[in-house]
């Protein structure tokens, strides 16, 4: 049995609760804008962390006197080289989609028109899951190649999630390294968990959830596909543009 939660631990479960809280309703729909307005937009996710973490220097946590919830001793204890790892996935994401990257490639995928769909997903999902594995986390992954593969489906004149729904799900498979995913990062820091640990659970897992994962990419034939024809009809496509569709199922 843990026993009852002491008031440190009630504290960090109150501050993180309202750090979610914050992240949900930070921009919630356009009728409902959030909080973001108060302060012109300019506050992200990233504002609400560095203010409950600020909040946890300052709140006691009343087992010696003057005692905070964490300190710089503390802090120093922490996997910074992983967080920084982390962290520098995520900008480097941001960085290929803010200085038009992504834009720049995108607009040498048309020689993808002619290619099958059977083809493309499986290799849309190594692709992602390749990324993840071994440069950057499952979150910058999904980051940087979402718009390309958005891009590709307008090529291909198909559903944007024939693509999307592979490519963000072979991203997930994060198990190789700790800067794979948040998850990885929180298990090698315990000390418990090493590198090859997760190699080897890898080896051992990967072969059963890409073929998962290639199942998964025959079954999205079921969305359909829209081709771009001259008429009257228009959806929303995935950059938010109305586009003359028709729907066609595969």
């Amino acid at each position: 049995m843990l026993g009852p939660m002491t008031f440190a631990e009630k504290m960090v479960l109150a501050l993180f609760s309202m750090l979610i809280f914050l992240w949900m309703t930070r921009s919630i729909t356009d009728d409902i804008p959030g909080w973001g307005v108060l302060f012109d937009r300019r506050a992200g996710d990233g504002t609400a962390s560095a203010m409950v973490a600020t909040l946890l220097f300052v709140f006691p946590s009343k087992k010696q006197k003057g005692e905070k919830l964490i300190d710089w001793n503390k802090c120093k204890q922490l996997p910074w080289n992983i967080i920084l790892l982390l962290g520098a996935g995520l900008a480097i994401a941001d960085g290929v989609r803010s200085s038009g990257l992504a834009d720049i490639l995108s607009k040498t995928l048309d020689f993808l028109e002619a290619v099958p769909y059977l083809a493309m997903a499986p290799a849309v999902c190594l692709i992602s899951s390749t990324i993840t594995e071994l440069i950057t986390s499952n979150n910058a992954t999904t980051t940087l190649i979402v718009p390309l593969l958005i891009q590709m489906a307008k090529t291909m004149h198909v559903h944007p999630l024939l693509l999307m729904v592979p490519g963000g799900i072979g991203a997930q498979f994060a198990f190789l390294l700790p800067t794979s995913t948040p998850s990885n990062t929180v298990g090698f820091a315990t000390g418990h968990v090493e590198i090859r640990d997760m190699i080897k659970e890898r080896l051992s897992s990967g072969q059963m959830h890409e073929f998962n994962d290639l199942k998964m990419n025959v079954s999205c034939k079921n969305l359909g596909t829209r081709k771009c024809i001259d008429d009257d009809e228009y959806c929303n496509s995935a950059d938010g543009q109305g586009e003359k569709v028709e729907v066609q199922k595969l």
